[in-house]
C-alpha cells in the first residue's frame, strides 16, 4: 500500500477497536510477531509468498510496498 489519499485504507482513523481486537497497521517492529505466526503449520499451508528465513522475511515484510505508510 503506498499510502496515497486515493487509498480508502489512508481514510481511516487508526488504530481501529473492537470489543475483542485493535486493528493498525503494520510496523517493521512487527517483524518477528509476524514471523512467528506464518511458521505455523496451519498457516504456512495456504501461505503463496513463503520466505524459508527470518532475513528472507525481513527483506520482504519491510519492503515499503508491503508495509502501510500511512
Amino acid at each position: 500500500m503506498n499510502g496515497s489519499v486515493d487509498s480508502p485504507l489512508a481514510r481511516v482513523a487508526w488504530p481501529r477497536h473492537t470489543p475483542r481486537l485493535s486493528l493498525r497497521p503494520a510496523t517493521a517492529a512487527d517483524r518477528e510477531a509476524t514471523w512467528r505466526h506464518r511458521r505455523l503449520d496451519d498457516v504456512t499451508q495456504w501461505l503463496t509468498r513463503a520466505p524459508q528465513t527470518l532475513d528472507e522475511y525481513r527483506t520482504q515484510f519491510e519492503d515499503p510496498a508491503s508495509l502501510a505508510n500511512l
